[in-house]
């Protein structure tokens, strides 16, 4: 996933998926929960409690 905008912290976050590991339909396996991506936006920049939104807390990851 790509996050664009003036306030983001270039970069890559979370851990780089391997290249010869893959799941039952080939492919590759998640490294990151794109709810994190969301709970982070959610808190961040709207200002929302991310549980009330996504049904259960997610760690936010730290690109802004």
């Amino acid at each position: 996933m790509f996050v664009v905008g003036p306030s983001i912290k270039g970069g890559f976050y979370g851990a780089m998926p391997s290249l010869t590991k893959f799941d039952e339909y080939g492919n590759f396996v998640v490294t990151t929960d794109f709810r994190s991506l969301y709970a982070t936006i959610l808190e961040q920049v709207l200002g929302i409690d991310n549980k009330s939104i996504l049904g259960k807390s997610f760690d936010t990851v730290g690109f802004l």
